[in-house]
């Protein structure tokens, strides 16, 4: 899973993530930036430290072990030269079978620049065949073709989402997760919760993926 941000894994795909941790895929998170410039209070160094340790502990609660950070500067990934070269370089490292990664249309700008690098990334892979894309959605919903039914999970997604101590200062990110519960009421009759993707290639079915792909 590719994160523009620390907390962005939870929001963005936390219960997909543990679903396929259940299923038995080994996942990895990759942190693009460590979120120093958060609106919360502090020194960007300082911050960038937090925001890392909370990454790790609620990867942790998601049940991922292998945690990647990059390092690359917050908010400046729309002018990054370096953003491609870095992704390309994890894929060649991972050889991932599914990418997760924002959609093209989410925001902030730092979004938007993980989903075009992405995309530069596996247009130049010599892997055969190409991983699959999933793109999701964090700030701004998307129109989806295919949702993970996440309600048997959502728990321990806000348990995940509660390590992020430093985001919360200044962000509620509970209401980040309430897309979710608005994807559960629209495609489960009333309730659960749902995480949506546009997936490349496309489903054969639309709709709630009882299943996940294969570890």
């Amino acid at each position: 899973m590719l994160a523009p941000h620390p907390d962005d894994e939870v929001l963005l795909c936390g219960g997909t993530i543990i679903r396929l941790v259940e299923s038995g895929a080994r996942v990895s998170v990759v942190h693009v930036t460590d979120g120093e410039a958060t609106l919360a209070p502090g020194r960007r160094a300082s911050l960038a430290r937090h925001r890392r340790r909370e990454a790790r502990r609620a990867c942790t609660v998601l049940g991922v072990r292998d945690v990647l950070a990059l390092g690359l500067a917050d908010g400046g990934l729309s002018r990054s030269l370096a953003l491609t070269a870095e992704i390309t370089r994890v894929l060649e490292r991972l050889r991932p079978d599914l990418v997760i990664a924002p959609w093209h249309g989410d925001a902030p700008g730092d979004h938007a620049a993980v989903a075009r690098a992405l995309d530069a990334a596996l247009a130049a892979s010599s892997r055969s065949p190409t991983p699959r894309a999933w793109s999701g959605e964090t700030w701004r919903p998307l129109e989806p073709d295919g949702l993970v039914d996440t309600t048997a999970v959502r728990s321990r997604q806000r348990a995940a989402a509660a390590c992020h101590v430093t985001p919360r200062r200044v962000l509620d990110l509970d209401a980040g997760l309430a897309l979710h519960r608005y994807r559960g009421w629209a495609a489960l009759g009333g309730h659960g919760t749902c995480e949506a993707f546009v997936m490349r290639p496309p489903p054969v079915r639309r709709g709630p993926r009882r299943g996940l792909p294969s570890p």
